[in-house]
């Protein structure tokens, strides 16, 4: 998985906070701490932010949350037009994200078998 960008780990921020579970926040706050979102007046640092796959269960959580909630925005036939094109965009953005934790759980339990168990398969 590449770097997640500001943008990305402030959705997911959001979204973990949604679910309303403060053991997936507690989770999700000692793994940024330690995976800090590096940049140095540039571009973000592109080094891999490798998601556990415990971890990467619960930001597939918090992004399935996401898209619920801001797919209603985006199909409101009373939102204003630039605040649902807005939404659609950012359901364009967490799909792309949810891909790429969804292929490197995958590639964490192909090279892990262990880590399955800790996910519970």
């Amino acid at each position: 998985m590449r770097s997640l960008s500001p943008k990305a780990r402030r959705l997911i921020e959001h979204g973990i906070a949604a679910l309303d579970r403060s053991e997936y926040r507690q989770i999700w706050l000692a793994w940024s701490k330690e995976h800090p979102s590096k940049r140095s007046g540039g571009p973000v640092n592109q080094a891999q932010d490798h998601l556990p796959a415990p971890l990467a269960q619960i930001v597939l959580a918090a992004l399935d949350r996401l898209l619920v909630e801001i797919g209603k925005t985006a199909e409101d036939p009373a939102a204003p037009r630039d605040i649902a094109i807005r939404a659609a965009n950012e359901l364009g953005f967490i799909r792309d994200l949810e891909s790429e934790v969804i292929a490197d759980l995958k590639e964490e339990l192909l090279l892990h078998p262990a880590a399955a168990r800790a996910v519970g398969g």
